[in-house]
């Protein structure tokens, strides 16, 4: 669970490129604003779980009780970014997955 809590981890920092890429689609190319857009969504909780949460939905095959899913979300914390922590902590609480309730 280790691989595809790193694997998450970089497709959510993928995605919120991608996400920041379409927002400012016809506006502008430069890589600036886009970075600093994909800042600003890789570090707002609410997207980081609502983009997380599906794919470890589906990591799981939906079984959220079954402890693998409290495995890929303890990696995920380990991972260590704050925002994503936060994001993942609330998502293990609100589907009572483990102990956190």
């Amino acid at each position: 669970m280790k691989n595809k809590a790193n694997e998450l981890y970089g497709w959510l920092q993928s995605a919120v490129w991608d996400c920041a890429q379409g927002d400012l689609f016809g506006e502008t190319n430069d890589p600036y604003k886009i970075e600093a857009l994909a800042d600003k969504l890789f570090n707002d909780v609410g997207t980081c779980r609502d983009l997380l949460g599906d794919r470890i939905y589906d990591a799981v095959e939906g079984n959220l009780k079954d402890g693998k899913a409290l495995e890929l979300c303890n990696h995920l914390i380990e991972i260590g970014h704050e925002t994503v922590k936060i994001a993942i902590m609330g998502f293990i609480k609100d589907h009572k997955i483990g102990d956190i309730v």
